[in-house]
């Protein structure tokens, strides 16, 4: 929904499950081990059961965590590594059906001085150059839904980007191939914020009160974010914008 605040803006669902999947890798929960329950997890993270119970229904659907009428949820004894947002993992991985067959109208793309929003993400100095690369899906000729992605020019090798090769590439895809540096984990957070460098034109007329947004943050091997998309959309799609298939 439309929400405006800062950009280190978390989910409350997606912390309680980074938080259980960072005890489990710890060692502290181990397979079999109970995990707290949705009571017990709302009052330590101060938020309803709802957000709690989303927690733990996408715990068990990743495969992290199994659920046992009557007794609870415990680690899932046959996982190997919990990977919930590293979909460059042995087990998962996108699908490259999707990378192909769909295609992005290449709207916008400018290299520009990063003001504060935007560096601070990086983790670089202020006005430092970054590209904005702005894709618009369409259906029935109307924008569907929008990507906002930005890149350090130090990320892309000879600060260059080829247009043509954006339209029909996923930009984990994309970084593979022309990055300086290389994509190793994606994480991806719903309900994301509004942020204000956003041109909504490109979605068209008509624009609602309530818009869904998602990001999409890229990182290398060391943990630096190398680029995020901020995907924004009048109408939640019914279909997926992203696919995941077995490795």
């Amino acid at each position: 929904m439309l929400n405006k605040d800062n950009s280190d803006y978390v989910p409350q669902y997606v912390k309680i499950q980074n938080y259980i999947i960072s005890k489990i890798n710890s060692g502290e929960l181990k397979e079999g081990d109970k995990i707290p329950s949705e009571n017990e997890i709302a009052r330590m993270f101060s938020v309803s059961r709802i957000t709690a119970n989303t927690a733990i229904k996408e715990l068990v659907t990743m495969g992290v965590i199994d659920r046992v009428k009557g007794k609870g949820s415990f680690v899932n004894s046959t996982m190997h590594t919990p990977t919930a947002t590293n979909v460059f993992s042995n087990n998962v991985k996108i699908s490259t059906e999707d990378s192909v067959t769909k295609s992005h109208d290449v709207a916008s793309i400018r290299l520009f001085k990063a003001p504060h929003s935007i560096s601070s993400r990086f983790g670089i100095k202020d006005n430092e150059s970054v590209f904005e690369i702005v894709r618009v899906v369409k259906h029935y000729d109307k924008p569907k839904y929008v990507d906002y992605t930005y890149i350090p020019a130090k990320c892309l090798k000879d600060e260059m980007l080829v247009s043509s090769k954006l339209s029909d590439s996923y930009i984990h895809d994309y970084l593979k191939k022309y990055g300086s540096v290389k994509p190793s984990k994606i994480q991806i957070f719903l309900n994301s914020p509004l942020y204000d460098y956003l041109d909504l034109s490109y979605l068209g007329d008509n624009i609602p009160d309530n818009l869904y947004i998602w990001d999409t943050d890229i990182y290398d091997d060391s943990g630096s974010l190398i680029a995020f998309t901020a995907t924004v959309t009048k109408q939640m799609p019914s279909t997926p914008f992203i696919s995941f298939t077995l490795a």
